[in-house]
């Protein structure tokens, strides 16, 4: 609900929250990222969506999305969270050995920072997961994004996120990558992450060709600009 651009009517979070609780009881997917996710969500989903737990820090606090801003924090200049990069995972399907974030910019562990180009001046924010599949003992990494709407610091966050998850994936595990890209997946920006990973829009036995952004089927403008990928699953 962005003060310049209200949420109203179908698009307004309380009125089509329960349409969400209904989808994800219903398909109960193991792993869910979510993106541009405020902590009333994050903690709405938990609370009508059994068997999750979270992975979620906000862009501007670094904290725990679901955790209360204190008179400390603003000591420190922290005054919200504002959105997250969330993960929810299955409790009953993986153990989670470790986690945490990084921002979109010259210093990513440093909060509420971004690249200089990025014209409306607000943080992005990658999270990323350790989980191990009970069933199977298979350990992977997860990774969930949202980059921004500008082109040159674009380019620069698709870079750190694919040099970041080779820093952070110490074990070389099989990786993940779902988010917001705000791209095609044909676009040459894309290209160090479509030629290290495989799409699950193409090769998932199950899958769509839907467009992933139409503001609620109110625009001509519809786009396909929600990707997931991965690599070093075929030993699954």
């Amino acid at each position: 609900d962005k003060n310049d651009n209200p949420d109203t009517d179908d698009r307004d979070w309380r009125n089509r929250r329960s349409a969400y609780y209904t989808m994800l009881n219903t398909l109960k997917p193991d792993i869910v990222g979510l993106q541009e996710a405020e902590q009333e969500q994050v903690l709405d989903i938990k609370n009508n969506c059994l068997g999750y737990s979270h992975v979620g820090y906000g862009r501007k606090s670094g904290k725990d999305i679901t955790s209360e801003i204190t008179w400390l924090d603003n000591l420190q200049g922290i005054t919200k969270h504002s959105e997250s990069t969330t993960i929810l995972y299955k409790t009953d399907k993986f153990t989670k050995h470790s986690d945490g974030w990084f921002c979109h910019s010259k210093t990513p562990n440093k909060a509420d920072t971004y690249f200089p180009e990025t014209e409306d001046e607000q943080p992005r924010i990658s999270t990323w997961v350790v989980l191990t599949h009970k069933d199977t003992g298979k350990k992977f990494f997860y990774l969930n994004t949202h980059t921004c709407l500008y082109d040159e610091p674009m380019q620069k966050e698709i870079k750190l996120i694919r040099d970041k998850v080779a820093e952070l994936n110490t074990e070389k595990l099989p990786v993940i990558l779902s988010g917001d890209w705000n791209l095609p997946e044909s676009d040459s920006w894309m290209k160090p992450i479509t030629d290290n990973y495989q799409s699950a829009r193409k090769t998932a036995p199950v899958t769509d060709d839907c467009y992933t952004y139409h503001w609620w089927e109110s625009t001509s403008d519809k786009k396909q600009i929600d990707h997931i990928y991965y690599k070093g699953l075929e030993c699954y």
